[in-house]
């Protein structure tokens, strides 16, 4: 037989497993030499990051610069407040811009954050198998702006730059030629080469690339930081009333709301992004505050126009825009894309009583009739979303109740990026109360607690105790004994007293456990129970036979005075310690 066939026929033979093995043994072994020359051109990893770093931070500057804008006084970070949550800063509808900044856009300016997981703009958008049905078409589905255009942040960047309506320069050379003169100049040059203003359209590509990166920035740009990221991570929870809100929110018969704003992790346990990306027709009222709107022929009909071209031949699409995040919704003072309402209440009510009370939100005519869905022309009016909490006929009762909008509202405000838990007070380990311990005798032998040792302190702004000192609260406190003939007074000796007492709750936590079920004993223990070394009769006994506390010394037979002389071997220790054992002696500070 022929090698070559009896190779073939070895081949043939071997498991299949095997030969895959062997196949990328030899793929191997015949790109290494390639690959090694290929790794070695390009940058590192290391490189990678710092570079990705140096552009992120030259974004920022970039983001924040009003030299940017013809005007020189209009950054990027003037419409997309960064202590907004990169929204408006104000209620204002639309914004001012232009070269004398006395132009105006269309549209209410968006938030920034969240736009990170926004998929790009398609016409028949099918879930993954991941979050839903995969056979389902949502429609048009995607994009960064109000009416999908931009798909990438570095195009989304590009129009506020170009605008005549808002930072208007007249082309990417004029931005760069006024980048030359920044403070900021050189990290340009660092980054693009020497001669990077040299080349203008590289240069603003640059530029464009460093806000993307910028934009990138997940710790300012989707933080995931609100209360309700807590409370998804079982670190906080919600008051009576957000619970309340966040169930009307899903209520498929009530709010509605995560039917377009999905408020559930993903299946893959993504947190949830508030907005399944889609477009819709609100029927919002017109809003006359708006100057394009003092054209009565001017409607702005989102995806089909104007500022969007290419699906003019879609009627079906008019009045559609785009459904935005509800994060950090709280924080906004216009709601949206026109910017008609001003509060969170005020736009709740809208979803709630457009059907039920139209008056309520729409104009009348000079005959008196209501004007409903008065921002778009009668032939697109078809297009406006009639699912709940919408559909509902004129003088039925709302979807909503006034006070069930408040509580989608108090809600909505868990959304707000910033939460901060609560922090409970610092304690100990266990709740072991110490006590100073008297070093010539033990707990066991202290007198039982007399009732009638027991006083009343005044509270603050009342008589003195005695002692010249006013106490902040009225607290019932233990009347000290009279001092005894041997009790030592200097800090020293105190201090060891008090070690003495720590190293007696240790040796109680070590013989019954660090767990709730041995707590009480250690409590006994250190308050006047059992010597050291002695377990406690009935349950104590039993639990400290049960549960041994495995690698702890143990102490039986020890007698205080042993461990008062652990305590004076580590005195200087002990000492450097006091203002922590003044605090653990619960205000009986060592003098």
């Amino acid at each position: 037989m022929a090698p070559g066939r009896v190779l073939v026929h070895a081949w043939g033979d071997m498991p299949p497993m095997l030969r895959r093995l062997l196949l990328c043994a030899v793929l191997i072994a015949a790109a290494a030499p390639g690959e090694r020359s290929v790794a070695q051109e390009g940058p590192s990893r290391a490189e990678v990051f710092a570079q990705a770093k140096a552009l992120s931070a030259l974004g920022s500057k970039l983001f924040r610069d009003p030299s940017l804008s013809a005007s020189g006084k209009l950054a990027c970070a003037s419409c997309h407040d960064p202590s907004r949550a990169f929204g408006p800063r104000d209620a204002r509808p639309v914004e001012f811009g232009g070269g004398d900044m006395r132009h105006t856009g269309l549209r209410a300016v968006p938030s920034l954050r969240y736009l990170q997981a926004a998929p790009q703009f398609t016409e028949h958008y099918y879930e993954s198998d991941d979050e839903g049905d995969a056979s389902v078409d949502n429609g048009p589905t995607g994009g960064l702006t109000w009416d999908g255009r931009i798909d990438r942040g570095r195009d989304q960047a590009r129009l506020p730059l170009l605008s005549p309506d808002e930072m208007a320069n007249a082309s990417p050379a004029a931005i760069v030629a006024a980048l030359r003169r920044a403070p900021y100049a050189a990290a340009l040059r660092r980054i693009g080469g020497a001669a990077i203003f040299d080349r203008p359209e590289r240069a603003f590509a640059l530029i464009l690339e460093a806000l993307e990166a910028y934009e990138q920035d997940y710790a300012a740009f989707y933080p995931y930081s609100s209360k309700y990221d807590s409370y998804l991570a079982s670190k906080a929870a919600l008051t009576p009333q957000e619970a309340r809100g966040l169930a009307l929110f899903n209520d498929p018969a009530k709010g509605n709301c995560a039917h377009c704003h999905p408020s559930a992790r993903g299946n893959d346990g993504t947190p949830p992004q508030f907005t399944d990306y889609g477009f819709v027709a609100l029927g919002v009222p017109r809003n006359r505050a708006i100057p394009a709107n003092a054209d009565p022929n001017f409607y702005d009909l989102g995806l089909c126009g104007p500022l969007r071209t290419d699906l003019r031949a879609h009627p079906d699409y008019c009045g559609l825009f785009k459904t935005p995040s509800l994060r950090n919704v709280a924080t906004r003072k216009s709601f949206f894309h026109n910017g008609m309402f001003h509060s969170l209440k005020r736009a709740i009510e809208f979803y709630a009583e457009r059907d039920t009370d139209p008056g309520k939100w729409y104009p009348r005519d000079a005959a008196g009739r209501v004007e409903i869905f008065d921002d778009l022309p009668p032939a697109y009016r078809a297009n406006v979303n009639e699912e709940p909490p919408f559909g509902r006929h004129q003088g039925e009762k709302p979807a909503l109740s006034t006070s069930e909008v408040a509580d989608i509202a108090a809600f909505l405000k868990t959304l707000t990026d910033g939460y901060r838990p609560r922090r409970a007070a610092r304690r100990l380990h266990q709740p072991v109360r110490l006590r100073f311990l008297d070093r010539h005798h033990h707990p066991a032998d202290r007198p039982e607690r007399n009732p009638d040792q027991l006083e009343m302190r005044p509270g603050k702004g009342n008589a003195d105790d005695g002692d010249g000192e006013a106490h902040g609260k009225d607290e019932m406190r233990d009347r000290q004994p009279p001092p005894r003939q041997n009790e030592p007074n200097d800090v020293a000796e105190k201090a060891q007293r008090t070690g003495a007492e720590i190293l007696l709750a240790g040796e109680a936590r070590a013989r019954h456990g660090g767990g709730a079920e041995g707590q009480e004993c250690i409590e006994r223990d250190v308050e006047g129970g059992a010597r050291p070394g002695q377990a406690d009769d009935g349950d104590c006994h039993q639990h400290a036979r049960d549960h041994p506390a495995d690698g702890h010394p143990q102490a039986a037979g020890q007698h205080p005075g042993e461990i008062e002389q652990k305590a004076q071997q580590r005195h200087e220790a002990i000492t450097l310690l006091r203002p922590r054992l003044c605090h653990v002696a619960r205000g009986r500070h060592l003098r």
